[in-house]
């Protein structure tokens, strides 16, 4: 009995050192990173994307292309260009699609909430900020959405803030709700990713999409040298990045690691989803680089 508690208590101080490493890490100053680190790393990503382009065109995800038309749109890129031309010719015929709005604000759709049934909460603020539809504007889940205080209850979903953030953005840029809350409630939400950064080591999509988020908001100066330096980091030999992060082979290509939920045994895979955000991310910091250096 004394060895087994004497192993557990072995075990947690590991995992306690670890863990404190881990944040250290996470956290130490360094140089940001150069230009050409996201130059580099936005070249290899658009490679991936195109060589998998029939794999992701099977995804319908609209939020994932909306990032490739941005990307297309910041840098330029013929191959993401047609990339969205394919995915808007699949997709995006059908005139009462309540996605088309979120691609062209100026494209108006007669939404039926009963169309809509099925769709997570946070696609019905999505739709809700690309739309002003004042049916929307009713729903429960869509106003709860707009209080800083809804992800609290949700500590198993840790892309509800970033979620919420981007409902919120799209808001903003819409005109849709009272401008001065949603102003309000993104600049809190920006506090709670800044504290979500700084503490979950794992990088994994989730981790992504919050720099993602503080970029796309314009606050670039809250984003660490270090969080770059580690999303650029974790970006594969393939030019894609992952879902998971793995920490001890198991066999073959799984691993144990951190996943978007915590901790599980997978294949170490780039994927579209966070592939997708990477891009973005990269283009918009070059776009924005380029931008600061003309003025």
């Amino acid at each position: 009995m004394r060895k087994s508690f004497a192993l557990l208590g072995v075990a947690v101080f590991l995992i306690g050192l670890f863990l404190l490493y881990g944040i250290w890490q996470n956290n130490r100053e360094i140089d940001y990173p150069q230009q050409k680190e996201f130059e580099r790393s936005l070249a290899s990503g658009i490679k991936w994307l195109d060589n998998h382009r029939t794999e992701i065109l099977d995804d319908a995800n609209p939020m994932l292309w909306w990032m490739v038309k941005r990307s297309a749109e910041l840098t330029g890129d013929k191959r993401l260009g047609n990339l969205y031309a394919d995915y808007r010719g699949k997709y995006l015929g059908n005139a009462r699609n309540a996605w088309l709005p979120l691609f062209d604000a100026k494209v108006r759709v007669s939404m039926q909430l009963w169309e809509l049934e099925g769709l997570p909460d946070y696609n019905l603020l999505f739709l809700y900020g690309v739309s002003c539809n004042a049916e929307l504007a009713k729903v429960q889940s869509v106003q709860a959405q707009q209080g800083v205080s809804f992800c609290d209850s949700k500590p198993f979903s840790p892309a509800c803030v970033t979620h919420q953030m981007m409902g919120l953005m799209l808001m903003r840029d819409r005109g849709c709700g009272d401008q001065n809350e949603v102003n309000s409630a993104i600049s809190k939400l920006q506090d709670k990713v800044v504290l979500q950064l700084t503490w979950d080591i794992r990088l994994v999509d989730v981790y992504i999409q919050r720099v993602l988020m503080l970029v796309d908001m314009g606050n670039s100066a809250r984003v660490k040298p270090v969080w770059m330096q580690r999303v650029l980091d974790v970006q594969g030999s393939d030019g894609g990045w992952t879902s998971f992060q793995p920490i001890v082979p198991v066999w073959q290509n799984m691993a144990l690691g951190f996943s978007g939920r915590g901790v599980g045994i997978e294949a170490n895979q780039s994927n579209f989803h966070a592939t997708a955000q990477g891009v973005l991310l990269m283009s918009l910091l070059l776009d924005r680089s380029r931008n600061m250096t003309q003025n």
